[in-house]
């Protein structure tokens, strides 16, 4: 632990002070002599926070960037000769996307126990925080994308590419985008009943978790794509606004934003 500065409106907030220039040393709060000025203290970990906070920063990096490539390799499966078929064979390569990606977590487990030799040890708690985090985030990205176009792809009649674009775009109609739209809302009350349901089982606890982020994340795409998909058939930013292509873009990636699932939280 060390002693750092605790005014927000100070220029060095946050920086360590030395424990000869602090007044009183009992207790986690304190006033410090710098530079003439009396300065309130405190005390704060500040290895740990900075640990805490690089383990926070690449897990979130690294878990983005699985989540996308995990996302691509399903979408390509999805588009191979036997699975594009149907919609329910588009859903078997998101099960089999799924079931790999928990069998390389559960392989990258047995590594990682087999060089931890103290379980209890504050650091390997952080660290498996992070990962289970970072798990959540992979599976909830790839599942929920993946499940949007099998979803897209049975009320429209056509798989959309691995980006999640129907080229050349053909009209799906307004029943379709209004099913898409009520899917969406459904995944997120779905989502936010199970948090009226707690559970002391920590596998089905950690399964609920898991449904959750995937529900609230396909909320956030069917709302994305079925938005994009109404100002593509209404042609209303082209005619009105005058923002062409733009349009077409820019609104759903507004509403997604400002949704309460857009990024996986």
């Amino acid at each position: 632990e060390a002693w750092v500065v605790a005014d927000s409106l100070r220029a060095d907030h946050g920086d360590e002070v030395e424990e000869k220039k602090v007044r009183t040393k009992t207790g986690m709060r304190s006033v410090a002599w710098i530079e003439g000025v009396e300065v309130f203290v405190e005390k704060r970990r500040l290895n740990y926070e900075r640990n805490l906070m690089n383990v926070k920063a690449w897990a979130q990096l690294l878990a983005h960037l699985s989540g996308f490539a995990a996302l691509e390799a399903g979408g390509a499966l999805q588009h191979t000769e036997w699975f594009r078929e149907t919609p329910f064979r588009a859903f078997l390569a998101v099960v089999i996307n799924q079931v790999s990606i928990g069998a390389l977590f559960r392989g990258m487990d047995m590594f990682r126990l087999a060089t931890i030799y103290e379980p209890e040890d504050e650091r390997v708690v952080m660290l498996n925080e992070s990962i289970e985090e970072a798990e959540n985030d992979i599976i909830g990205l790839s599942s929920s994308f993946l499940t949007v176009q099998v979803l897209r792809f049975a009320l429209s009649g056509k798989l959309p590419d691995v980006a999640g674009q129907i080229k050349p775009y053909h009209s799906s109609g307004m029943l379709a985008i209004g099913w898409l739209l009520v899917c969406g809302v459904v995944a997120l009350i779905v989502s936010l009943s199970l948090t009226c349901f707690p559970c002391s089982n920590r596998i089905v606890n950690w399964l609920t978790q898991k449904l959750q982020n995937i529900l609230g994340m396909i909320f956030a795409w069917c709302t994305l794509w079925g938005l994009h998909m109404f100002v593509r058939e209404t042609d209303f930013f082209h005619s009105v606004l005058g923002l062409g292509g733009w349009g077409s873009f820019t609104l759903p990636l507004g509403y997604w934003l400002a949704s309460p699932y857009p990024r996986g939280t």
